[in-house]
């Protein structure tokens, strides 16, 4: 995109924390999303095919799987539910295998949760 700064971070928006626990499959298929997603920048077609390969589940599965997440976690789509994840804790940045300063998303979720939590603790 034509003036796209990547280098300034974007204004994320934190889902809000719900009292829900996820099983290790939601756990796994969510953190393979955001493996597939963050360094893209977002959704991009035939990311499902990647998942489809990395987990060896088939494409309707794992769509559902995410679906019954987004519902859990009170979000409209998979990037809002991989932000949800990262910035409440629930996958750590260590699974995610990423290096933050070469991926702006990751880079963007982790500044709003960190001034998130600031802001909680004045």
């Amino acid at each position: 995109a034509a003036g796209l700064n990547i280098d300034v971070p974007a204004d994320i928006q934190l889902p809000p924390k719900v009292n829900e626990n996820f099983d290790n499959l939601e756990l796994r298929v969510m953190l393979e999303t955001a493996r597939v997603l963050l360094p893209a920048g977002g959704y991009y077609s035939g990311y499902n095919e990647r998942l489809r390969d990395e987990l060896h589940y088939s494409k309707s599965y794992i769509v559902t799987i995410q679906q019954e997440c987004r519902e859990k976690m009170q979000v409209n789509n998979n990037a809002q539910a991989v932000t949800y994840l990262i910035a409440h804790g629930i996958v750590p940045l260590m699974d995610l295998e990423l290096d933050q300063e070469k991926t702006p998303a990751l880079k963007a979720i982790v500044l709003a949760a960190s001034r998130n939590r600031y802001a909680r603790q004045q």
